[in-house]
């Protein structure tokens, strides 16, 4: 689990575009990690269980294949 944090101007909104290139960048790349499966995040789902209440933060789940 990753948590992606909006920078403090950002905050208002887990949305704002700087913020939403950076976590779609960050879930691609961990999506094509050896060893890592079913990459999600906020932004690729919209899914409001993914982010904080105030909306500054939002998070990226991933699982880990393989041993542990």
């Amino acid at each position: 689990m990753l948590a992606v944090r909006a920078p403090a101007l950002e905050r208002r909104c887990a949305r704002p575009s700087a913020t939403v290139a950076v976590s779609l960048d960050i879930r691609l790349r961990l999506a094509g990690e050896p060893g890592l499966a079913q990459v999600v995040s906020y932004w690729a789902t919209g899914a409001p269980a993914l982010t904080s209440r105030d909306g500054a933060q939002a998070l990226v789940l991933g699982r880990i294949t393989g041993d542990c």
